[in-house]
């Protein structure tokens, strides 16, 4: 049953394409979408389920975007044991942090740590861009999507959700450390992305064997602007492309565009006793207690255990302190000590 429904799934993707003409146009339309996207304020929930019945996974997504770079994400998930993580991006333009929450409920404080860089939540780690569904969709790996539609690309005319779209075979892409071949099926009318399969290499994609399949189920107008209302992602098995591996729905509970923010929304609280990992400056520290920590960042390391090598350090600069303040105490003692010898041999003679 599986199989039947994965090929009809895949059967949806390829059929009603046509050959056609490159629409020149479309780069533009999609350039304009993007630069649209660029000031939104949206609300995503997903459910990922596993088709062997193994369980289930929600995750809702909140994330909110600037025209000048400034950037916030709130992502919570929670496993059909109960089991939950939470992480917080932050970037206010030119500095970005992620913050990282411990969710056990004898927990005090939650916030764990927070980790100061220059590249927003795990982009620098896993590439391309830190942006839910659709958003991340916009790019194939750091390149704008509105650059990459060229007639060198275009394949043929195609169909999806009852609308004309332009299909597009983006080769040798990078995906999360991986390297696959995409194709893109974009609204003629919108440049929106409404259709993406993956496949491993060309032969793979001859064969019509994808990795994974994301495609927009409904479309919703908020303030002019045409913007998915339900997506979903199916993921076949890596051995066999007939079965589905597990499936994604996810649901815009929220969207909003050209929403005011000020400038601390950007930027985390630290509480106290909060660990922070500063790797623009290479240190760590306690907050709000002095720095007494240097970290050890090991490059050969890609994991966040390479955090948790610190050696402790005393400065150059606090030794000084501590030395000046010592010498004070004890000209003061000194002083003391003299002016009251002299009283006394005063009082005597």
């Amino acid at each position: 049953m599986l199989s039947q429904i994965a090929m009809i799934v895949i059967g949806a993707f390829v059929s009603n394409h046509d050959r056609g003409v490159f629409p020149v146009d479309l780069p533009e339309k999609t350039h304009l979408l993007m630069s649209s996207l660029k000031n939104i304020d949206v609300s995503i929930e997903s459910k990922t389920s596993m088709n062997d019945s193994s369980g289930s996974l929600t995750k809702s997504y909140d994330y909110v975007e600037t025209s000048d770079g400034r950037r916030f994400a709130d992502m919570f998930t929670k496993n059909h044991d109960g089991h939950e993580t939470r992480l917080k991006g932050y970037c206010d333009g030119e500095k970005c942090a992620k913050v990282v929450y411990d969710m056990r409920k004898d927990v005090a404080n939650p916030q764990s740590r927070i980790e100061i860089g220059k590249s927003f939540m795990n982009e620098n780690t896993f590439g391309g861009v830190e942006r839910p569904a659709p958003l991340n969709y916009f790019y194939l790996d750091k390149i704008p999507l509105s650059d990459m539609i060229q007639p060198k690309y275009y394949t043929e005319n195609g169909r999806a959700i009852d609308r004309q779209t332009a299909v597009f075979y983006f080769p040798n892409v990078n995906c999360s450390k991986s390297k696959l071949d995409l194709v893109y099926e974009i609204d003629l009318a919108t440049g929106l992305p409404l259709k993406i399969a993956s496949f491993q290499d060309q032969t793979r994609a001859d064969q019509n064997k994808p990795t994974w399949i994301w495609t927009v189920e409904s479309l919703t107008l908020v303030q002019g602007i045409i913007f998915p209302n339900k997506m979903r992602l199916v993921v076949f098995d890596k051995d066999d492309s007939s079965k589905m591996y597990f499936t994604v729905e996810m649901i815009v509970k929220r969207i909003e565009f050209n929403k005011p923010h000020l400038l601390e929304e950007f930027r985390p609280k630290l509480e106290p006793g909060f660990f922070v990992i500063d790797t623009v400056k290479n240190d760590s520290y306690f907050v709000p207690k002095r720095k007494p920590e240097k970290i050890i960042l090991d490059e050969r390391s890609n994991d966040d255990s390479k955090y948790l090598r610190v050696r402790e350090e005393t400065s150059l600069s606090t030794i000084l302190r501590i030395s000046i303040i010592g010498a004070s105490i004890i000209l003061i003692a000194v002083a003391f000590y003299l002016k009251y010898r002299s009283r006394s041999i005063n009082s005597i003679n």
